[in-house]
């Protein structure tokens, strides 16, 4: 009778599947059983994918220094795998923007910046479309994903953790190196693997993956708490919120008690430093009030280069001034306006992705970057719903990513990260995921159902 029952149970449909009546399964896409667990064995490698796994490595860990060998052999790999190619709408949407990038050259005033713009430009193009074509089915997508999150834990976080404990930061405000330099911009970062472990924690039925993926969750959480970063933790607290009112049922209450858990975590090691520079908001709405919003001064700099950004818009509203030269434009215009604090004169950064955008590529190259972004969220919107009735699970894990991504463009508000390959890494990924669970939706069996109406 035991072994009755025990092939009973080997006999069940696949974790991640649906009811839907489905053809033969198709190997590359069909889910394996265990959903994320165990995301190192029977991985089914490419010279795609382990190109683009050692430029990971690379950028990650500061080593080797062979990242342009590494992703021209991810390239080779997309051409020589005889798969057809994927030139999805968001890639078209950001070649687009780099040619609009390149059409300013002649008319641009600081043509050497514009130049050095365009061409790192075309380089996060060709990153783009390497991790867009990477990935062919489910196993090597969980592969990538699992990969991601074991650099983050094993680098920046690492890095970021070491630093808290011995003390070394500025005003108390905690980053690592490289790309995570910048508390800020670390704390942006952070939000698309929180999003995606967050995701896997809330579904997965291994219960060792399940505990991995909500402790990297919680530890990216509290990254992002000790950066002392507050459009970081606006954008966190959008992530918590949302994702506990997009659940349903019984799995409300399983979200809930993570968050509450997690935010209870934060609200006890959160450094007093935070609350003081998040009580500061209160003054935020009232630009006279600025120099009390924080001890350093930031607020106050940062409208003051909103100003001088504004100034630049208007001058250049269609064009912009040419991608890469804000700086030295910010360090004109200051000389023009009146009363603005010291620190924001001199060859400064906009602090916001959507100014910087309009003052360096006009309200043409702002709408085709908007373009990425929206033709991302649809397809990962229309997923959802097709995956939502027949594979809840996996709609959840999505829905988890869409979320972290729209978080990362909130805090995008106050920072200027969009210029980073690491951004379209992560973009990559939640493409990936995205195209991977939709040509794989047939082949979910019934067991998810069950386990999300419970």
């Amino acid at each position: 009778m035991r072994h009755a029952r025990a092939s009973s149970r080997r006999s069940q449909p696949p974790a991640w599947a649906g009811d839907a009546p489905a053809p033969a399964p198709v190997p590359l896409y069909a889910p394996a059983e265990e959903g994320f667990a165990h995301p190192f064995k029977k991985i089914p490698l490419s010279l795609t994918l382990v190109g683009l796994c050692l430029y990971l490595f690379v950028i990650f860990s500061g080593r080797l220094g062979i990242g342009e060998i590494a992703i021209s052999v991810a390239l080779v790999g997309v051409f020589v795998a005889g798969k057809p190619l994927r030139l999805p709408a968001p890639l078209l949407w950001l070649g687009a923007f780099v040619l609009w990038s390149a059409l300013a050259l002649p008319s641009a005033l600081y043509k050497d910046a514009v130049v050095d713009s365009v061409i790192a430009w075309g380089k996060i193009w060709l990153i783009f479309f390497a991790m867009v074509n990477a990935v062919h089915g489910w196993r090597q997508l969980r592969f990538l994903c699992a990969f991601v999150l074991l650099l983050h834990v094993l680098y920046p976080v690492r890095g970021t953790l070491m630093n808290f404990i011995f003390q070394i930061g500025t005003f108390g405000r905690y980053g690592w190196n490289g790309a995570w330099r910048n508390p800020n911009d670390l704390a942006a970062f952070m939000l698309l693997p929180l999003s995606l472990a967050l995701g896997i924690g809330l579904v997965e039925e291994h219960k060792r993956t399940r505990f991995l993926a909500l402790s990297a969750a919680a530890t990216f959480a509290f990254i992002i708490v000790i950066t002392q970063s507050r459009a970081g933790f606006i954008a966190l607290a959008f992530l918590g919120l949302v994702t506990l009112v997009r659940q349903r049922g019984g799995q409300k209450v399983r979200v809930f008690a993570t968050v509450a858990i997690l935010a209870g975590i934060m609200a006890v090691a959160a450094p007093a430093e935070l609350w003081q520079r998040l009580s500061g908001l209160k003054n935020v709405t009232n630009t006279e009030q600025l120099k009390a919003v924080d001890t350093d001064g930031s607020a106050e700099a940062r409208f003051g280069i909103w100003r001088i950004a504004a100034h630049i818009i208007n001058d250049n509203l269609v064009a912009g001034v040419g991608s890469g030269s804000y700086k030295l434009y910010n360090k004109e215009y200051a000389l023009t306006i009146p009363d603005l604090p010291a620190a924001s004169y001199g060859t400064k950064q906009t602090h916001s992705i959507y100014l910087n955008l309009l003052a360096e590529t006009g309200v043409v190259g702002f709408a085709l970057y908007m373009g990425l972004i929206v033709s991302v969220l649809m397809y990962s919107r229309q997923t959802v719903a097709k995956l939502r009735p027949r594979a809840p699970r996996a709609a959840v894990v999505l829905q988890s990513l869409e979320t972290g991504f729209i978080a990362f463009f909130i805090a995008g508000i106050f920072g200027v990260f969009h210029y980073l390959p690491m951004v379209y890494l992560q973009l990559g990924l939640m493409y990936g995921f995205t195209e991977a669970v939709d040509k794989g939706s047939g082949t979910f069996g019934r067991r998810s159902l069950r386990t999300q109406a419970a």
